[in-house]
Protein backbone atom coordinates (compact mmCIF):
# COMPACT_ATOMS: atom_id res chain seq x y z
CA UNK A 1 0.00 0.00 0.00
CA UNK A 2 2.47 2.52 0.63
CA UNK A 3 4.48 1.86 -2.35
CA UNK A 4 1.39 2.66 -4.13
CA UNK A 5 1.21 5.35 -2.81
CA UNK A 6 4.72 6.88 -3.24
CA UNK A 7 4.55 5.74 -6.70
CA UNK A 8 1.13 7.94 -7.18
CA UNK A 9 2.81 10.85 -5.58
CA UNK A 10 5.54 10.35 -8.33
CA UNK A 11 3.36 10.26 -11.24
CA UNK A 12 1.73 13.52 -10.01
CA UNK A 13 4.91 15.18 -9.71
CA UNK A 14 6.04 13.89 -12.80
CA UNK A 15 2.45 14.84 -14.29
CA UNK A 16 2.55 18.11 -12.76
CA UNK A 17 6.24 18.92 -14.42
CA UNK A 18 5.13 17.88 -17.77
CA UNK A 19 2.53 20.19 -17.62
CA UNK A 20 4.68 23.50 -16.34
CA UNK A 21 8.37 22.70 -17.75
CA UNK A 22 11.06 24.67 -15.64
CA UNK A 23 12.79 27.59 -17.16
CA UNK A 24 15.95 27.26 -15.23
CA UNK A 25 17.77 25.49 -12.31
CA UNK A 26 19.23 27.22 -9.57
CA UNK A 27 22.94 27.41 -9.83
CA UNK A 28 23.99 28.86 -5.82
CA UNK A 29 22.50 29.84 -2.95
CA UNK A 30 24.20 32.04 -0.20
CA UNK A 31 22.52 32.67 3.15
CA UNK A 32 18.87 32.13 1.72
CA UNK A 33 16.40 32.13 -1.21
CA UNK A 34 13.10 31.09 -1.66
CA UNK A 35 10.78 30.76 -4.83
CA UNK A 36 7.05 31.33 -4.80
CA UNK A 37 4.88 30.49 -7.73
CA UNK A 38 1.25 31.75 -8.95
CA UNK A 39 -0.45 29.59 -6.30
CA UNK A 40 1.07 31.01 -3.40
CA UNK A 41 3.23 27.97 -2.60
CA UNK A 42 6.64 27.68 -2.67
CA UNK A 43 9.69 28.20 -0.07
CA UNK A 44 13.56 27.66 0.28
CA UNK A 45 15.73 26.70 -2.90
CA UNK A 46 18.50 25.17 -3.13
CA UNK A 47 21.24 24.18 -5.71
CA UNK A 48 19.96 21.69 -8.30
CA UNK A 49 16.38 22.84 -7.75
CA UNK A 50 14.35 24.02 -11.09
CA UNK A 51 12.41 27.26 -10.75
CA UNK A 52 9.49 28.02 -13.11
CA UNK A 53 7.48 30.27 -15.52
CA UNK A 54 5.83 33.36 -13.08
CA UNK A 55 8.15 32.43 -10.14
CA UNK A 56 8.92 34.99 -7.40
CA UNK A 57 12.42 34.49 -6.80
CA UNK A 58 13.33 36.69 -3.20
CA UNK A 59 16.87 36.45 -1.24
CA UNK A 60 17.23 37.55 2.24
CA UNK A 61 20.13 40.45 3.84
CA UNK A 62 23.47 39.50 2.36
CA UNK A 63 21.82 36.41 0.69
CA UNK A 64 22.23 35.48 -2.58
CA UNK A 65 20.67 33.08 -5.43
CA UNK A 66 22.11 32.07 -8.59
CA UNK A 67 20.17 30.88 -11.83
CA UNK A 68 21.07 29.81 -15.04
CA UNK A 69 18.11 30.08 -17.96
CA UNK A 70 17.68 27.50 -20.49
CA UNK A 71 19.07 29.66 -22.53
CA UNK A 72 22.09 29.64 -20.82
CA UNK A 73 21.32 33.15 -19.63
CA UNK A 74 22.22 33.49 -15.87
CA UNK A 75 20.60 35.52 -13.28
CA UNK A 76 21.90 36.55 -10.22
CA UNK A 77 19.98 38.23 -7.05
CA UNK A 78 21.90 39.77 -4.81
CA UNK A 79 20.95 40.97 -0.91
CA UNK A 80 17.55 41.63 -0.17
CA UNK A 81 16.17 40.89 -3.97
CA UNK A 82 12.79 40.39 -5.78
CA UNK A 83 12.39 39.22 -9.28
CA UNK A 84 9.76 37.61 -11.02
CA UNK A 85 9.85 35.60 -13.90
CA UNK A 86 7.54 37.11 -16.23
CA UNK A 87 7.53 35.30 -19.62
CA UNK A 88 9.91 32.83 -20.64
CA UNK A 89 9.31 31.33 -24.13
CA UNK A 90 12.59 29.46 -25.71
CA UNK A 91 13.43 26.69 -28.30
CA UNK A 92 16.73 26.78 -31.00
CA UNK A 93 14.35 28.70 -33.23
CA UNK A 94 14.46 31.72 -30.84
CA UNK A 95 12.24 32.91 -27.98
CA UNK A 96 11.46 35.91 -25.23
CA UNK A 97 12.45 36.43 -22.02
CA UNK A 98 10.66 39.04 -20.02
CA UNK A 99 12.27 39.69 -16.13
CA UNK A 100 10.63 42.09 -13.08
CA UNK A 101 13.40 43.53 -10.60
CA UNK A 102 10.86 45.03 -8.02
CA UNK A 103 13.89 45.58 -5.52
CA UNK A 104 17.25 45.08 -4.10
CA UNK A 105 20.39 44.27 -6.79
CA UNK A 106 20.46 41.36 -9.05
CA UNK A 107 22.80 40.95 -12.19
CA UNK A 108 22.18 39.61 -15.61
CA UNK A 109 24.37 37.56 -18.01
CA UNK A 110 22.53 37.10 -21.53
CA UNK A 111 22.61 33.60 -23.32
CA UNK A 112 21.22 32.74 -26.46
CA UNK A 113 18.42 35.03 -26.12
CA UNK A 114 19.54 38.57 -27.18
CA UNK A 115 18.42 41.96 -28.29
CA UNK A 116 14.24 42.43 -28.83
CA UNK A 117 14.12 38.99 -26.88
CA UNK A 118 14.92 39.88 -23.73
CA UNK A 119 13.34 42.68 -21.40
CA UNK A 120 14.24 43.51 -17.58
CA UNK A 121 11.88 45.83 -16.17
CA UNK A 122 12.22 48.05 -12.70
CA UNK A 123 9.22 50.29 -11.35
CA UNK A 124 10.62 52.95 -13.11
CA UNK A 125 12.90 51.86 -16.49
CA UNK A 126 12.82 48.94 -18.63
CA UNK A 127 16.04 47.96 -20.05
CA UNK A 128 16.94 46.22 -23.23
CA UNK A 129 20.09 43.83 -23.86
CA UNK A 130 22.88 43.38 -26.09
CA UNK A 131 24.72 40.62 -25.66
CA UNK A 132 25.34 41.98 -22.45
CA UNK A 133 26.41 41.77 -18.57
CA UNK A 134 24.81 44.10 -16.65
CA UNK A 135 23.45 44.77 -12.73
CA UNK A 136 20.51 46.55 -11.61
CA UNK A 137 20.07 48.46 -8.11
CA UNK A 138 16.10 48.95 -7.53
CA UNK A 139 15.23 51.15 -4.01
CA UNK A 140 12.06 51.14 -2.33
CA UNK A 141 10.69 54.26 -3.77
CA UNK A 142 11.25 52.85 -7.30
CA UNK A 143 14.67 54.07 -8.45
CA UNK A 144 16.90 52.45 -10.75
CA UNK A 145 20.41 52.69 -10.88
CA UNK A 146 21.97 50.59 -14.14
CA UNK A 147 25.65 49.65 -14.48
CA UNK A 148 27.11 47.48 -17.62
CA UNK A 149 30.08 45.27 -17.07
CA UNK A 150 30.28 44.20 -20.22
CA UNK A 151 28.40 45.05 -23.40
CA UNK A 152 25.90 47.40 -23.72
CA UNK A 153 22.08 47.93 -23.16
CA UNK A 154 19.69 50.35 -23.66
CA UNK A 155 17.75 52.32 -20.37
CA UNK A 156 14.20 53.72 -21.14
CA UNK A 157 12.91 55.24 -17.75
CA UNK A 158 8.99 55.16 -17.55
CA UNK A 159 7.92 58.09 -19.67
CA UNK A 160 11.31 58.43 -21.31
CA UNK A 161 13.40 57.60 -24.06
CA UNK A 162 15.54 54.87 -24.34
CA UNK A 163 19.07 55.75 -24.21
CA UNK A 164 22.12 53.51 -24.30
CA UNK A 165 24.37 52.71 -21.63
CA UNK A 166 28.10 51.69 -22.87
CA UNK A 167 30.50 49.30 -20.59
CA UNK A 168 31.17 50.88 -17.40
CA UNK A 169 28.90 53.53 -17.39
CA UNK A 170 26.09 54.10 -14.94
CA UNK A 171 22.75 55.82 -15.06
CA UNK A 172 19.62 56.00 -12.95
CA UNK A 173 16.12 57.25 -12.84
CA UNK A 174 13.11 57.50 -11.20
CA UNK A 175 11.11 57.67 -14.16
CA UNK A 176 11.12 60.47 -17.21
CA UNK A 177 14.76 61.43 -17.45
CA UNK A 178 18.39 59.55 -17.49
CA UNK A 179 20.50 60.78 -14.73
CA UNK A 180 24.26 60.27 -16.26
CA UNK A 181 27.18 59.13 -14.17
CA UNK A 182 25.22 57.93 -11.40
CA UNK A 183 26.17 56.58 -7.75
CA UNK A 184 26.54 52.88 -7.75
CA UNK A 185 25.76 51.01 -4.40
CA UNK A 186 28.39 49.08 -2.13
CA UNK A 187 29.60 45.98 -4.33
CA UNK A 188 27.32 43.14 -3.18
CA UNK A 189 29.67 39.79 -3.04
CA UNK A 190 26.43 38.08 -4.08
CA UNK A 191 26.72 39.50 -7.76
CA UNK A 192 29.90 37.38 -8.33
CA UNK A 193 31.23 33.75 -9.20
CA UNK A 194 30.64 31.61 -5.98
CA UNK A 195 33.49 31.24 -3.59
CA UNK A 196 36.02 28.29 -4.30
CA UNK A 197 36.38 26.51 -1.35
CA UNK A 198 40.47 24.68 -0.50
CA UNK A 199 40.93 21.75 -0.76
CA UNK A 200 41.30 20.01 2.80
CA UNK A 201 45.15 20.53 4.37
CA UNK A 202 45.48 23.53 2.70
Amino acid sequence: MRAALLAGSLLLGLAAEAAEPSVGEVAHVEVWGTRTGTDGKGGAVYARDRVYFHDTLQTVRDGSLHVVLRDDSQLRLGSSANVVIDEFVYDPSGGHMTLNVGLGIARFISGKLKGDQVAVRTPTATIGIRGTDFSVWVESGGRTTVWVNQGAVAVTPAGGAAELVAQNETVATSGQTLERNARRPNPDPGLEEPRQLAPPGR
